[in-house]
């Protein structure tokens, strides 16, 4: 079944192509800094629910957003002083940000499982980036079926049981290659919800 185009990351003329395909609904598997995702439009429900399948994830589990900039990310959800403080050290880069969602944003129920949270990152990656200022918004959770290792190289999505994707962009090697630390900031206080990349001595060595 594995029938999926590949991209290379070096074509920048080519991620205009695939953004605009993302936007119609495709769904595709990219590099990022930390390891390898998989995304398709946020506001394209049927494709949301096809990476779902695809990953065999738990529907209850709620689903991160990318963006390229961080006044994208304030057009979801509500930056306080201390995720202002840590998306100006950090992003872009391996951190993800649990926050309020905006008030005025309607997002699928399917992406945040009827939460009022939502789980933000902008990667460190150019490939991604790229992409991310054509199409704004991207789902972007691991490119992996659920439970198994995180996927770091095109080499290892090609032989993985990951299927039913449309396009792979192929960018190697991930440069850190562990998940992105995740972070709530949605209380007083910072609670951290995953330690990744970043250690959490250096998220509490910018806010305190």
């Amino acid at each position: 079944m594995k029938r999926y185009r590949i991209i290379s990351c070096d074509k920048t003329e080519n991620l205009k192509d695939v953004s605009k395909l993302i936007r119609d609904g495709a769904i595709i598997v990219f590099p990022t800094d930390t390891i390898y995702g998989i995304g398709c439009n946020p506001f394209i429900v049927k494709s949301v629910e096809k990476i779902f399948e695809i990953k065999k994830r738990d529907r209850t589990k709620a689903l991160p957003i990318l963006t390229s900039t961080i006044e994208d990310a304030k057009k979801l959800i509500e930056l306080n002083y201390i995720g202002e403080r840590l998306v100006k050290k950090f992003w872009p880069g391996a951190l993800t940000i649990v926050g309020k969602i905006k008030a005025d944003i309607k997002l699928p129920e399917i992406i945040t499982s009827k939460r009022d949270t939502l789980a933000v990152r902008m990667p460190d990656h150019k490939c991604a980036l790229t992409i991310l200022r054509y199409c704004k918004y991207l789902v972007g959770t691991s490119a992996n079926i659920s439970n198994y290792k995180s996927i770091t190289s095109s080499e290892d999505i090609i032989n993985s049981r990951l299927e039913g994707f449309d396009i792979l962009i192929d960018g190697n090697i991930t440069t850190i290659g562990i998940e992105s630390t995740i972070v709530d900031i949605t209380k007083e206080k910072l609670s951290v919800i995953r330690k990744g990349a970043i250690s959490v001595d250096k998220l509490y060595g910018v806010i305190n």
